[in-house]
């Protein structure tokens, strides 16, 4: 459930950019999640957590929760800057 969790708010955070004509976020966020943080904390948790595949799988959760909080936040400012469209 938690990685349901973790993958929903980064499916749900990706198409308010891509709404807005700017897949850049959504490809950095994905390359960070992918490149940069699951193969160490995978790694990691394979490591240091028996048995080793719940090791694996609390990496993997690991680094899709990090990136699904900064990618909240980012789209959370990102939201606020825009301009307000209530009376148009």
């Amino acid at each position: 459930p938690w990685a349901v969790l973790g993958m929903g708010l980064f499916a749900l955070s990706r198409p308010i950019f891509e709404g807005a004509q700017q897949g850049r976020p959504g490809l950095i966020m994905a390359l960070l999640r992918y490149l940069v943080l699951a193969p160490p904390l995978a790694y990691l948790g394979l490591r240091w957590i028996e048995p080793p595949f719940h090791g694996l799988m609390l990496g993997l959760l690991g680094s899709s929760g990090i990136v699904a909080v900064a990618f909240c936040v980012w789209a959370y400012r990102f939201l606020k800057q825009l301009p307000n469209q209530e009376n148009h």
